[in-house]
């Protein structure tokens, strides 16, 4: 009559069986190319965080300089920016011929 019914776990015992579970996934033996995959692996996350770390500080001392730039302008609104279309060149043919006319003629 006494059945083994399962016992349910505390929110403790079920960290601690999650925490033994991960590692003996991290120290299962390994052949020798998984081994050389995984700590590839690993490196490439431990990369990758830090250089999410880093894009995250580079932004914000991006946008601290833009508010300095604001501020040392006195005003706080954008400075304007150079439209092309606006752009007009204009070049005199004449005297482009007589400054580039001896390259062609000096032979």
């Amino acid at each position: 009559m006494d059945q083994m019914l399962p016992r349910l776990t505390t929110p403790g015992e079920a960290l601690l069986i999650q925490q033994n579970t991960m590692l003996f996934q991290e120290n299962c033996v390994r052949s020798q190319n998984g081994q050389v995959l995984y700590a590839a692996w690993k490196n490439e996350v431990e990369e990758n965080n830090n250089l999410n770390i880093l894009t995250k500080t580079l932004q914000t001392q991006m946008q601290e300089m833009r508010s300095d730039i604001a501020n040392f302008t006195g005003d706080n609104e954008q400075q304007p920016t150079h439209d092309s279309a606006n752009t007009n060149y204009f070049t005199d043919e004449e005297e482009l011929a007589k400054e580039t006319g001896w390259t062609l003629y000096s032979k």
